[in-house]
């Protein structure tokens, strides 16, 4: 098994968050997926590759938060998923939008990638992101999936993971 790491040596330069090149885009969706944590979905724009992130922010003079990309490379729309921080900077006003409202956002960015061959992957909260977008774009033979959690409820998208990988897909609740 090889350990990924996040800014690993295969980030090329260039390759990172570039803060002139942000994009408006509106939202299409802005859905409650769990205890304080949010869905928020818009028009893809750009390729990106499964485990990259985008750059949001409401205003472009503002330093934008980076979030990671929780789509396949298929879908017509990027997804996001974040915790609502009720004293955040950003997350509160995230919160707020509706479909049709504006925000920008980055294209995708970033050097977190799958290993080829056999991997364990382990995330909890909205650290399940990077592989739910692996997990919609690419074959998942010999991948499994430690999904931890408080509770059942924050375990995201736990149905299409136990679909998907069946007896691969191991959700740990601590309550």
């Amino acid at each position: 098994m090889r350990v990924i790491p996040v800014r690993g040596s295969t980030e090329r330069s260039g390759h990172r968050f570039d803060p002139s090149r942000l994009a408006t885009v509106r939202v299409v969706a802005n859905q409650d997926v769990g205890p304080a944590v949010k869905k928020l979905s818009y028009a893809r724009r750009w390729d990106f590759v499964p485990g990259q992130s985008i750059a949001l922010t409401m205003d472009p003079a503002v330093p934008p938060r980076f979030y990671s990309v929780a789509s396949g490379t298929g879908d017509e729309l990027v997804d996001v998923l974040y915790d609502v921080v009720a004293d955040g900077l950003l997350t509160p006003q995230l919160a707020r939008l509706q479909p049709g409202d504006t925000l920008y956002a980055s294209a995708p960015f970033g050097a977190f990638q799958d290993a080829k061959g056999p991997s364990c992957w382990i995330a909890t909260g909205t650290g399940i992101a990077p592989f739910i977008s692996m997990a919609r774009s690419a074959a998942l033979a010999g991948k499994t999936l430690l999904h931890g959690s408080r509770t059942i409820g924050g375990l995201f998208e736990r149905s299409f993971f136990q679909d998907a990988m069946g007896e691969a897909y191991v959700p740990c609740c601590t309550r």
